[in-house]
């Protein structure tokens, strides 16, 4: 239940979903509400959430073998799609590590990591 001076955060229409990657070896899988983490050797899962706090918020919570959430990361999101011409368009993906604070969501790092859309390789 809420108190009166409890509000509600608004889920984002934001949808992310398919592959996402980057130069340096980093690859995002979302489907949603789930996502594996690919990056230097280890892959990880878990379930995504992103919802609004000022900016848009990105909620990982990676999950152990049982199902147990054995970390959780929160990154302010954007997501940008420029035009390619011939009706294609390039979906970027920027994650820039946050803290979670009344305020809203800090940012960690100066840089965000920057995950580039890529069709889905069903190989792996």
């Amino acid at each position: 239940y809420f108190h009166n001076n409890q509000h509600a955060i608004p889920v984002n229409s934001l949808v992310i979903s398919g592959l996402f990657r980057n130069e340096s070896g980093i690859e995002v899988v979302f489907d949603s509400p789930r996502f594996t983490w690919r990056a230097g050797g280890k892959t990880r899962s878990g379930g995504f959430l992103t919802y609004q706090m000022g900016t848009t918020v990105l909620e990982l919570e990676f999950m152990d073998a049982k199902g147990l959430i054995e970390e959780k990361n929160w990154y302010i999101a954007r997501l940008t799609e420029f035009d390619q011409g011939k009706r294609q368009t390039q979906k970027v993906l920027e994650l820039q590590a946050a803290e979670l604070t009344v305020a809203g969501p800090h940012p960690l790092t100066v840089d965000p990591i920057r995950l580039v859309q890529a069709p889905l390789d069903y190989s792996r």
